[in-house]
């Protein structure tokens, strides 16, 4: 969760004072208290996910390499349903809108890369979560969050946010 936290606060300062990886942009002051312009609750959500996102990569992949592939896809997906969300809500601007629900492209890729670095950094062994001899009930709380988080995400943009182009998107992607 530690590394997890860190990398995301890296590359959310590094991505609203340079535009890299994920395109410009920048935080309202909506959600507070923030670092070097980057809402605290921004990682935490980085480290919230990272976790879910990891064991679906076990699930998928049985390598290392693989494993790290898929849960950076599996975090990316996320992004498709929580960006829309949060520019609804008024909590972070793109000053140039992009082609999905005003999010542009290059900001899953950002992700995506993102993601590759933080579960790459795992796979190789540094303070990754064990992976699981048998699976246990323990074990399967990452893809039940995950799933918790997949149909909340469907079911609350189709009723509540952003429509459903988006719960349709997000219910496909995740």
């Amino acid at each position: 969760a530690g590394l997890a936290f860190l990398v995301g606060l890296s590359s959310e300062i590094l991505g609203v004072h340079t535009g890299f990886p994920f395109s410009a942009y920048w935080y309202t002051d909506a959600l507070q208290p923030q670092l070097f312009d980057v809402p605290i609750l921004i990682p935490l959500a980085w480290a919230m996910m990272a976790y879910p996102a990891w064991r679906i990569g076990e699930l998928l992949g049985n390598r290392p390499v693989t494993r790290a592939f898929f849960a950076a896809a599996a975090l990316t997906a996320w992004d498709v349903a929580l960006d829309p969300q949060m520019v609804g809500q008024g909590f972070w601007i793109w000053p140039n809108p992009g082609q999905y629900a005003g999010i542009p492209l290059i900001n899953f890729v950002g992700w995506f890369a993102v993601g590759a670095v933080l579960f790459g950094w795992w796979a190789l062994g540094a303070r990754a979560p064990g992976r699981p001899s048998r699976w246990r009930l323990t074990d399967l709380l990452g893809p039940l969050l995950y799933a918790w988080t997949w149909i909340g995400e469907t079911v609350a943009h189709a009723l509540f946010f952003a429509g459903w182009t988006v719960a349709i998107a997000s219910f496909i992607a995740m």
